[in-house]
């Protein structure tokens, strides 16, 4: 198991008995994937490992922010940039507080041709 500061290459894998490795981790470029599949080494990452946290944390500071500043949180809009794991439990929350939200991800509106998606230079 490692986190990103620990390389995994060949340098340090070569003649090892690793035969699997985790990362608690959202990237995987610490871990030379090539060398790995050729080696047997099965990896993995973790995805969206972050996602509730981030989304816990926009809450929480949307509360606080809220309250020092005497806001009605409901009505008012704001922009997520990135609507993957992270970005869609922002959005959720957002929601939940009954706040208007604009999506912007390029990959994704191109992909899914949807009406759902703003452009930042707009």
């Amino acid at each position: 198991m490692t986190r990103t500061r620990t390389i995994c290459d060949e340098k340090h894998l070569a003649g090892s008995s690793v035969k699997f490795i985790a990362t608690a981790t959202i990237g995987y470029d610490h871990i030379d994937n090539e060398y790995c599949n050729a080696a047997g080494i099965k990896w993995t990452n973790a995805p969206g490992c972050n996602s509730k946290s981030v989304e816990q944390y926009i809450a929480s500071t949307l509360m606080v922010l809220a309250e020092q500043k005497n806001l009605q949180l409901a009505g008012l809009c704001i922009g997520v940039v990135g609507v993957g794991n992270v970005g869609s439990k922002v959005a959720r929350v957002c929601n939940l507080l009954g706040m208007k939200f604009l999506l912007n991800d390029p990959p994704r509106e191109r992909a899914e041709s949807s009406a759902e998606f703003v452009n930042l230079n707009r």
